[in-house]
């Protein structure tokens, strides 16, 4: 342990994210019900602002084939706890791919060069081949997929254990017909195929392919969606509480004016740590189970609520961020108020902050 997760054991914080153990499993359990498909827990991009460690620790209560990430340094996070499986799906430069410790990990390939830099390394690997079936984003074109197939054949130690692509909409028909013309292409050419997996949160149990087996479940896991359960909530401490007159303005370019004489309260919580400069003027935070005003704009540490008449003690805690998706502070509205979707709001979630399960 360094000194810096030393001092976090002892070190008392401002700030403090709870992760609800049970919400989250609730949420695995609902998808897995859902349909016959695997489910697997995505965990990139710190576990959508999460935590991938605590993350991974609480989902070690269930059964699945892979944790997925992006790239290596999520795995050696996720190595801190487990040596479950690991499938990476982001651009790993082959140049790494000597210094990456291939047990329990299989990797996704999109081209011709990966392949060739991981069969050079002649060690067993397992690799997840992606196809572009219409997002045009990662993924070999179809036309290219059997000449791949045909490289693949050279390096015997490369299982090819997985083929998948990713759909621009759960109900893009199109893409879904492109990739069972995928299935077939590589069932022609002689390979078995153990996964073959097309969908996120928003296709598990609508794909009626019964060789599409896998599911990689993202933002359903952490409750983002109608019936779901959120899984995190911000808490934070008033650092600062004074009284203004009428007519007095709060933070940078006094964009709030008080219409009156009120009370307001400094929380050490910015868009440094997450708080989007969006909700300056527009944003709510909950003390003792009511609704304050988040006014001014959001500075880099901080951000100033209006509590009208109450006065609230120094260091009270008040509720940033709610884990009630009816709350004003829940990430749905603050994204309805941001104009934007729950993923931009969750992964800008700071992650020194600290997080722990409850």
């Amino acid at each position: 342990m360094n000194i810096f997760d030393r001092w976090k054991k002892v070190y008392e914080s401002l700030n403090l994210i709870e992760i609800n153990e049970r919400n989250l499993l609730n949420n695995y359990d609902f998808f897995d019900n859902l349909g016959k498909e695997q489910i697997w827990p995505v965990l990139k991009s710190n576990a959508y602002g999460h935590g991938i460690r605590q993350i991974a620790e609480i989902l070690l209560k269930r059964d699945f084939e892979y944790f997925v990430v992006d790239g290596y340094q999520e795995v050696l996070e996720i190595r801190k706890i487990t040596k479950r499986p690991v499938l990476m799906i982001g651009t790993i430069l082959p140049s790494n791919f000597s210094k990456i410790k291939w047990k329990n990990l299989a990797i996704m390939i999109q081209d011709k060069r990966t392949l060739i830099a991981l069969g050079k390394l002649n060690k067993h690997i397992k690799v997840h081949l992606k196809v572009n079936t219409g997002m045009n984003r990662q993924g070999i074109e179809i036309v290219d997929l059997r000449s791949l197939i045909g490289e693949i054949k050279k390096y015997p130690k490369l299982e090819l254990e997985g083929v998948f692509s990713h759909l621009a909409g759960v109900n893009d028909s199109e893409q879904i017909k492109r990739f069972e013309e995928v299935i077939k292409i590589v069932e022609n050419n002689g390979i078995e195929i153990k996964f073959f997996h097309l969908a996120a949160t928003s296709g598990v149990g609508k794909i009626k392919n019964k060789k599409i087996n896998a599911v990689r479940l993202g933002i359903g896991l952490y409750g983002i969606g109608k019936g779901l359960k959120p899984v995190l909530k911000l808490k934070s401490k008033i650092t600062k509480v004074r009284e203004i007159e009428k007519g007095k303005k709060v933070s940078y370019g006094g964009t709030f004016v008080a219409t009156k004489k009120t009370v307001v309260g400094v929380i050490p919580v910015g868009y440094f740590e997450g708080l989007d400069r969006r909700l300056s003027n527009k944003g709510f935070v909950k003390y003792k189970n009511k609704f304050y005003p988040i006014v001014g704009r959001v500075c880099m540490n901080m951000a100033i609520v209006n509590f009208g008449k109450v006065r609230p003690k120094l260091y009270d805690e008040v509720e940033v961020i709610s884990n009630n998706s009816k709350d004003k502070n829940s990430i749905e509205k603050m994204a309805e108020i941001c104009e934007t979707i729950p993923y931009d709001l969750l992964v800008e979630i700071n992650s020194s902050i600290r997080r722990t399960i409850v």
